[in-house]
Order: structure tokens, then sequence, then C-alpha cells
């Protein structure tokens, strides 16, 4: 008898914590299983994001080539579609950002030098690497050499940058010396950029030759003008 009223007193017991308890269990328990349902959906919607941003990028290209090949303005409208839901679907990625270097392309090549800084702007401001950095500067020193800020794009190349890009900025910089007048920085530049290609680089290297031979062959048009005075 004492062990059935004990027994009946722990199941009475049982019930009372039961009540006070039970409820904050199951409901910790629904938020917990709640938030294992949300972090999977949430994880699902970044896949397909993810997905969906690799096909649109893949598009891009696709058009961008098509462009490149047969400029128009239906190919350039092809680009800039993509291009633009790419940065849209995926703004904070990788994949945003060369949406927005592929609009600023696009826009330079129309002329449209604002639209084309502000985007490569917003592209170095959302840089995570200093890869993306060096080659959105890049970008932009190009832009401001084309619109005449030639002070503001040297200013650009100075910043500093991964080895692996000396010889394109070098041989940017190289552009801008020649532009202004400076043919001997210009020429240094130039050799600069050619000390940083690989062996393999011929067709860069014969380019550069050719800018070197061009500054050569005026400074020594130069030279013979004077001498006749």
């Amino acid at each position: 008898m004492t062990g059935h009223l004990n027994d009946q007193e722990q199941l009475e017991a049982l019930k009372k914590w039961w009540w006070s308890q039970g409820v904050n269990i199951v409901g910790a328990l629904l938020i917990v299983g709640g938030g294992w349902f949300g972090w999977h959906l949430w994880q699902n919607r970044l896949t397909q994001q993810a997905e969906q941003a690799s096909f649109i990028y893949l598009a891009m290209l696709d058009a961008v080539s098509a462009w490149e090949r047969s400029p128009s303005e239906d190919a350039a409208n092809q680009v800039s579609s993509h291009a633009e839901a790419l940065k849209k679907l995926s703004p904070g990625s990788q994949y945003g950002r060369y949406a927005a270097l592929t609009i600023a392309r696009l826009a330079a090549a129309e002329g449209d030098y604002a639209n084309a800084v502000a985007e490569l702007e917003w592209a170095l401001a959302e840089a995570e690497d200093d890869a993306m950095r060096a080659l959105v500067r890049l970008r932009l020193a190009g832009v401001e050499f084309a619109r005449g800020n030639h002070d503001v794009a040297l200013e650009l190349l100075d910043s500093p940058h991964p080895r692996a890009f000396n010889a394109l900025y070098a041989e940017l910089k190289g552009d801008i010396l020649a532009a202004q007048g400076d043919s001997e920085g210009a020429r240094v530049a130039y050799q600069s950029a050619m000390s940083g290609l690989d062996a393999g680089d011929l067709q860069v290297q014969a380019l550069l030759q050719l800018k070197i031979n061009e500054l050569n062959g005026a400074a020594s048009t130069a030279g013979d003008g004077k001498g006749e005075a």
C-alpha cells in the first residue's frame, strides 16, 4: 500500500512538474526544430541562388563573347541584361563584382565614363581580396585615362598591388606618361613592364617593344629637328 501511494505520489508530482515545465520544454523543442528547419531552408536558398548566379554568369560570358565578335546595340543589350540581373541577384558575391566590371566595360565602350566609374567604384568598395582590388583599380585607371584625368589615373596605378599585376600597371603608366609627353618616363615604365612579363608572353613583349621603338623614333626625329634648326 505504501509503495502504491509512493508511486501515486510520484505520478502526481510528475504531472505537476510537466504542467509547470513541460510547456517550456515543448517550446524549446519547437524553437530548436524550427531553427533547424529554417537553417536548412536558408541553405537550400543559398544553394539555389548560387546555381542561378552561375547560370547567369555563364550566359553573360557567352553574350560578352558574341558582343566582342560582332559589336552591336543588340549584343550590348544582351550583355547588359545578364550583367544587371547577376548584380541584382548576387551583389555581395564575386559574381556581382564581375557583373559590375562588365557593366563598366560596356559603359566605357559607349563613352559613358561617369557610369563606368560609378560601377567600378562600387566594385572596389565591395572587393574582398587584393587581386580583385588591383583589377578594379587598373580598370578605373584606364577609364580615368580615357577621359583625360591623367593625374587621377597615375595615382590609382601607384596603389599597392600583387606582383602579378606589375606588368599591366607599368604598361598603362607608360601609356599615360607617353600621352603627357614624358617620353623618358614612359620608356622606363615600358621597360619595367617588360621585366615583369613571363617568358611566354611573346605577344605582349612584342607590343611593348613596339611602344619603346616608337618612343625612340620620336626622340630621334625630335633630335634631328633640333640639329637642323
